[in-house]
């Protein structure tokens, strides 16, 4: 059975089903924290910036008494997303994230190199055998007005995951120049143009950043170059999403 309850202060109220279908209003106009039980199970919401301590008090207290999984949904310009064996560890996270509540995340996204020792096996398998083409994204490397446009979007990739299979069927992969050109973004393209060797990093992305409601994305992500029968050199991208958004910024709950 399920329960939901809306935290003002340390003041809950508890209601069958939630009332607000949009997350903006409760959560940074009413500056609310909401509780959603099932079972064992918890979904705890809020925005660190606009959520009185005192509401994050009265939730963690609440959480305390779940011995279940534990989901947590965290605004900071933008939606992350959490999910903890237990409420112990969720606490924890809770406490670890006040520490952001005045701090500016900056810029849309952020990236952190690995060595080539840290690839994954998956991923080196996947980057040696042409059979996996459809969990990759491939980026043109000629186009200098445009950065690197976007020519191919594998139907098992995480950007298809993202938009959708109508969006990947249609053949349009024009994201906009900020999209392929933004230099944050596509440095690690510019790395592998020149030494030609694969790149490995794990990434924070903040996806429809102009959107009310952005989320938070953490994927690890392999770059490397292709030649192609022409001369052309293309980009190959496998990305691999991970759960836990917060841990590029506050490092992960042992």
């Amino acid at each position: 059975m399920k329960d939901f309850a809306y935290i003002d202060g340390k003041h809950l109220t508890r209601f069958s089903k939630p009332l607000f279908s949009d997350n903006d209003l409760p959560y940074r106009t009413f500056g609310l924290a909401s509780l959603e039980t099932a079972d064992e199970s918890c979904t705890l919401r809020f925005d660190l910036e606009h959520v009185p301590e005192e509401a994050i008090e009265t939730a963690c207290t609440l959480l305390a008494e779940h011995r279940g999984p534990v989901k947590l949904h965290l605004f900071k310009q933008g939606w992350f997303t959490e999910r903890f064996e237990n409420s112990v560890m969720a606490i924890d996270r809770v406490e670890q994230a006040i520490a952001l509540k005045n701090v500016a995340i900056p810029g849309c996204f952020m990236s952190l190199r690995k060595t080539p020792e840290q690839i994954p096996g998956l991923f080196s398998a996947i980057k040696n055998n042409p059979c996996h083409a459809s969990h990759l994204l491939t980026f043109a490397s000629t186009d200098h007005e445009r950065g690197f446009p976007l020519v191919s979007v594998g139907a098992h990739s995480l950007m298809a995951d993202i938009m959708g299979p109508e969006w990947v069927a249609r053949g349009d992969f024009d994201l906009g120049p900020n999209a392929t050109a933004d230099r944050t973004v596509t440095r690690a393209y510019h790395d592998v143009l020149d030494t030609m060797d694969a790149y490995y990093d794990e990434a924070l992305v903040r996806l429809m950043p102009s959107d009310p409601e952005p989320n938070w994305m953490r994927y690890h992500r392999l770059i490397w170059p292709v030649r192609r029968a022409d001369g052309e050199i293309q980009l190959a991208n496998l990305c691999v999403k991970l759960d836990h958004g917060l841990d590029y910024l506050l490092g992960p709950i042992q």
